[in-house]
């Protein structure tokens, strides 16, 4: 009798010639249905009625028989990411029919930002788009401060393009890989000015004198061969190796400059020394950046389109440390990118990170 209820309440809500109080006695509409159906007697029903037996909801309709169920409305993509190349980022179904979606060349040379809550498929959109990048033959550097879209990745990249591969583990103890940033193949002031932007990138907060004593710091170090990270420390901290360096320098400017550093307090250097040591007191990265050699060159694998999968995991690296590493290698590419301004637009070649 309730269900019988609420249906004539429903009809009401559509019909303003209905009252509450015209519905029958439930017991007697039940009767009179139960008679309707055995003595096949018909129904006789307005043209306006006939319409209330079977039609939608609208929004504006109550009834506690009524659930609502939500709905995705998926826009058609358009031509310009169907009928285009460059990454694909999905595909789009109809009429079971499959359409790679597009994201060009000219959308993707501009930032390209994914937000997501958790589990949302942000991940595996890019190991799609790594994917598609791998099969063009396009360069790549990922960098991933968890791991598990990193050792993913390795997986996608084609047979023919495994020489082209640049694995850095810092975290692997066994097969530490080579990282030294005073060695990257450039002529010594022009190095130094790389090397300055990373810095700066990295830690922010540097006065006028501590630039002017790690600039010539740099500058002294890479006149020798095989100097690292650390001895930027031996240069400020020890006497007797910044007198022994300083005697072998041949630019007259970085040698009058250091022959003149007794000017400077005792403590002068203190605060380069705070932030070099972040590349010093911990062993995993110690290990990977003062190596006298270098095996990840930067500025080759912009210019020859490489892939470098940058494994830099938070939980054996810590934040701070993972944060450092990855900021450094962006820094490095921003640098080497800026360099590429003396080739023409046409012969560079596209690089993704």
């Amino acid at each position: 009798s309730q269900l019988l209820k609420s249906t004539g309440i429903d009809f009401i809500q559509y019909n303003k010639d209905y009252y509450i109080s015209n519905l029958p006695d439930p017991y007697l509409a039940k009767e009179m249905i139960f008679t309707r159906n055995y003595l096949h007697e018909g129904l006789l029903v307005p043209l306006n009625g006939i319409t209330q037996f079977s039609h939608f909801p609208t929004e504006n309709m109550l009834s506690s028989q009524l659930f609502k169920i939500g709905y995705v409305n998926n826009s058609i993509p358009s031509d310009k990411f169907i009928n285009s190349n460059g990454t694909v980022i999905g595909y789009y179904e109809e009429l079971d029919k499959k359409f790679p979606v597009f994201l060009s060349l000219d959308l993707k040379r501009h930032h390209t930002y994914i937000i997501g809550s958790t589990g949302s498929g942000k991940s595996v959109l890019l190991q799609n788009m790594i994917k598609s990048d791998l099969n063009n033959n396009q360069g790549l550097c990922v960098i991933d401060p968890h791991g598990d879209l990193a050792r993913a990745v390795i997986g996608l990249v084609p047979e023919n393009r495994m020489d082209d591969v640049i694995y850095f583990n810092p975290a692997d103890e066994e097969y530490a890989p080579c990282f030294n940033i005073l060695n990257l193949g450039l002529e010594k002031y022009e190095a130094c000015n790389c090397l300055m932007d990373v810095f700066k990138a990295i830690f922010t907060d540097w006065s006028y004198r501590q630039l002017e004593i790690i600039r010539f710091c740099l500058l002294a170090l890479l006149e020798k061969s095989g100097t690292k990270i650390k001895n930027i420390l031996d240069i400020l901290l020890n006497k007797k190796y910044r007198e022994n360096l300083v005697a072998k320098i041949t630019d007259p400017l970085v040698k009058e400059w250091w022959q003149g550093f007794g000017r400077f307090s005792k403590d002068a250097g203190n605060p380069i020394s705070y932030k070099i040591n972040m590349f010093c007191t911990t062993p995993l990265i110690s290990s990977v950046i003062n190596q006298s050699d270098n095996k990840i060159d930067i500025f080759d694998i912009l210019k020859n389109g490489k892939i470098l999968i940058a494994d830099l995991p938070k939980g054996k690296l810590g934040n701070e440390y993972s944060r450092l590493l990855g900021t450094l290698i962006v820094s490095l590419f921003q640098v080497a990118a800026l360099k590429r301004e003396k080739i023409s637009e046409a012969l560079r070649k596209d690089f993704t990170i």
